[in-house]
């Protein structure tokens, strides 16, 4: 049986706590993502690959490690 990853959730945090609130479509949509994908990410219903985690970090201006739960420090 296999565990599933949790990172999803920082995801989700990074887009309820960003300054303005964000909408799944709109990052959805600077991602270049479709939204029931981006909305599975945040879910944990589907894995993350590894070019969008890059993409996730690089629009909130955080490293990859803190999305992957590896740190808690965001830069």
């Amino acid at each position: 049986m296999s565990k599933k990853p949790k990172f999803y959730k920082r995801i989700y945090e990074l887009r309820n706590d960003y300054k303005e609130k964000l909408t799944q479509a709109f990052v959805a949509k600077k991602l270049g993502l479709e939204l029931n994908t981006y909305a599975r990410y945040e879910r944990g219903e589907s894995t993350v690959p590894a070019d969008v985690i890059v993409k996730i970090a690089k629009f909130y201006k955080v490293k990859t490690d803190y999305i992957l739960e590896l740190t808690d420090r965001k830069r």
